[in-house]
C-alpha cells in the first residue's frame, strides 16, 4: 500500500479528516446532533397552515380535536393542548382546536336567542 492509504487508515489522520469534513458541512448531515428536546411555539391565533410550518420546522406533530368558539379568525387556532414554552420530547404531539366562529354567536346559540 502507499503512504497515502497507510497514513488514512491511522486514527489521527481519520478523526481529522472527519473533523474537517464535519467543519466544511456545518451540521448538514446525518451524524449531525439532533436536539432530544424542543419548546411548545405559540400557535394561538395562527391559521392551520401557519401552525403547521412551524411545527414542522420545531420538530413536533400536530394535529386537531374539534373547534372552539372565539372572537379569532375563523379557522385559525383557538386553543392548544400544551402550553407555549413547555419543553417536551422532540416528535411529540400538539392538540389544537380551531375557530369555528364567534364567540357571542356561540353564546346566544346555546341560549336559543338569534343574535
Amino acid at each position: 500500500m502507499g503512504w497515502f492509504s497507510d497514513n488514512l487508515s491511522s486514527s489521527a489522520v481519520g478523526d481529522a479528516l472527519l473533523g474537517f469534513v464535519d467543519s466544511l458541512l456545518d451540521g448538514c448531515h446525518p451524524r449531525a446532533r439532533i436536539p432530544k428536546s424542543v419548546r411548545v411555539p405559540d400557535l394561538v391565533g395562527k391559521s392551520m397552515s401557519e401552525a403547521r410550518e412551524i411545527c414542522f420546522h420545531v420538530g413536533v406533530k400536530i394535529t386537531t380535536a374539534g373547534a372552539h368558539p372565539s372572537s379569532r379568525g375563523m379557522g385559525s387556532v383557538a386553543q392548544q393542548n400544551i402550553s407555549c414554552g413547555t419543553i417536551v420530547p422532540r416528535s411529540s404531539t400538539i392538540v389544537v382546536r380551531l375557530v369555528f366562529g364567534d364567540a357571542d354567536e356561540a353564546e346566544h346559540r346555546d341560549l336559543g336567542q338569534t343574535p
